[in-house]
């Protein structure tokens, strides 16, 4: 019999190659097709009841004020959107730089030449809200290199796979744990970088402060860093448009304080700072974000 080495091996090369003829399929489809096709996906993981319970809980504990209709209607809008921005992301991979550039239309780059002219870096804040993958693509190609905090796969093959693939837009995997070394190297230099913050992080590695309302484990890691190099941050989110289309619209700088305190409070106050504006896109389209995630869990 196989070793356990040989079995995950094994194990690992079969999932790759089943994600990789799932992402040729939809990559051979026509491109106003794919998030037609991702959202009837999406309705049918509704209906199979996967994650329903996690969502519903969430949707009321956020909102307790709509009605349980609102919220069911709320909570299927957010499965159509995934499917949807799954397929479409996979699709619109196909597409060279210019091509997918000229689907995008940048909203508030103002506001990222500002932040960029404080010559300390730039910190670049998103959530799992609208199509993080698009987000980034713009600032890899016209702003690059740009690294981007990551949680490695558990399948290290698919990883490597995705790690070529962000590369081809100029950006730069960092791995999510002992990050914060190579995120300050970064932002020392004048880099930039991003970091997906609204998941939660274990309790050894985060604070707990309020979002959307309610208690969560938060990561510091980012007004950790930006108090330490003086860096602003900016929130980013590609909202999908018609046609294949999205608006890539850029928040108002958030300039750490300079000199900047690294006390336990000032690291909060940053955080929470961080967490507001990123709320504020969030309560705008709420069904655009992932609301399947435990994110509340104090565990």
């Amino acid at each position: 019999m196989p070793d356990s080495a040989s079995s995950t091996r094994l194990r690992h090369r079969a999932e790759l190659g089943i994600f990789l003829a799932a992402r040729a399929v939809v990559r051979v489809l026509p491109l106003a097709a794919a998030r037609p096709l991702g959202a009837a996906v999406g309705d049918v993981l509704w209906i199979l009841g996967v994650r329903r319970r996690t969502v519903a809980r969430n949707l009321a504990l956020v909102f307790p004020d709509l009605s349980a209709a609102r919220r069911r209607r709320m909570a299927r809008r957010c499965f159509r959107h995934f499917g949807a921005m799954t397929f479409d992301t996979i699709a619109l991979s196909r597409l060279d730089a210019v091509e997918l550039c000229r689907r995008l239309t940048l909203v508030g780059w103002e506001n990222l030449a500002a932040a960029e002219a404080h010559g300390r870096g730039l910190l670049v804040l998103s959530a799992h809200l609208g199509n993080w993958e698009v987000a980034a693509r713009p600032l890899g190609l016209y702003r690059g290199p740009f690294h981007v905090v990551v949680r490695p796969f558990n399948n290290p093959l698919v990883y490597r796979f995705m790690e070529r693939e962000r590369e081809r837009f100029g950006e730069h995997q960092i791995a999510k744990r002992g990050a914060a070394k190579a995120l300050f190297r970064v932002l020392r230099e004048g880099g930039k970088a991003g970091v997906v913050m609204d998941q939660r992080v274990r309790p050894g590695q985060g604070i707990v402060l309020p979002f959307l309302g309610h208690p969560a484990l938060v990561t510091p890691l980012p007004a950790s860093v930006a108090l330490r190099t003086g860096t602003p941050a900016v929130t980013i989110v590609a909202w999908p448009r018609p046609g294949g289309r999205y608006l890539v619209e850029v928040g108002e700088p958030i300039v750490a304080p300079d000199p900047g305190g690294r006390d336990e409070e000032s690291v909060a106050a940053l955080t929470a700072r961080y967490l507001g504006a990123l709320e504020g896109d969030i309560r705008r389209h709420p069904e655009q974000w992932l609301w399947m995630h435990r994110r509340w869990r104090m565990d």
